[in-house]
């Protein structure tokens, strides 16, 4: 059986993010049980450039806020070349010239707060950038294109 249509999408960003400051887009996750963010650089300017997200990371709460979410360190991107209590995973350097880079970062939101936050800052030398989120196992199947969060949805 096909289960793509019990999947909603979610664009949260595709335009040219700041480098200089973080910025946070918001999921409502209501009726889903796991949640796949993508986020995409686009291809490196130089082999060496070692271009990267800033600050990529996911955050919950039972609020519409962003001040009032916590960490899952798991989800929670670093810099650094190791992994601590509070950051679960290292941002990847990018220097691919001719692909461009995605990270996807995935959640079981059983037992999860209802809201989900995505915590970003665009590289340097990669402003342009797109992150999405796919909402899946969902408790009542969306069906129709808007419940599904697509402006046109077609499967055979």
């Amino acid at each position: 059986m096909l289960h793509e249509p019990a999947v909603k999408e979610v664009g949260l960003l595709m335009a040219t993010a700041a480098t200089n400051a973080t910025a946070s887009a918001r999921v409502d996750t209501l009726g889903f049980d796991y949640a796949s963010f993508r986020a995409w650089l686009p291809k490196a300017t130089a082999t060496n450039s070692s271009a990267k997200w800033a600050v990529l990371r996911i955050t919950e709460a039972d609020v519409t806020t962003v001040s009032s979410a916590t960490a899952i360190v798991k989800l929670t991107g670093t810099t650094n070349t190791v992994t601590d209590a509070t950051n679960g995973y290292v941002i990847a350097a990018h220097n691919n010239t001719s692909d461009p880079q995605c990270t996807k970062l995935g959640l079981d939101l059983r037992g999860r707060k209802r809201y989900l936050f995505v915590t970003y800052q665009a590289a340097d030398s990669h402003s342009t950038c797109s992150i999405s989120c796919s909402l899946s196992r969902a408790k009542d199947q969306p069906d129709t294109d808007t419940a599904r969060g697509v402006g046109v949805s077609s499967f055979a």
